[in-house]
């Protein structure tokens, strides 16, 4: 039996709708992660984001990444050996 042109009316508006969201969705999980990136630049430590957020530490990690936020020190001596010979 096909469908009346009320359903697909119905599922078309459906499909609109998560559309305009996904794409509000996105928006605003990029304007989140832009603040986040200045708040970390403004001198913010990332525990404080984390509990602003709920974001977990590696996500944080993450978004200075992407913005090129500087780290807040420098990376120790461990560190550095410990990281991988570049290729």
């Amino acid at each position: 039996m096909p469908a009346s042109e009320e359903t697909v009316s119905r599922l078309r508006a459906a499909v609109r709708a998560k559309n305009r969201a996904e794409v509000a969705a996105e928006k605003a999980r990029a304007e989140l992660a832009a603040a986040i990136a200045g708040a970390l630049r403004d001198g913010m430590r990332p525990v404080e984001v984390i509990k602003e957020t709920d974001y977990t530490r590696e996500h944080i990690r993450r978004i200075a990444r992407d913005h090129d936020v500087p780290p807040l020190r420098e990376a120790t001596v461990t560190a550095i050996r410990k990281q991988p010979p570049a290729d």
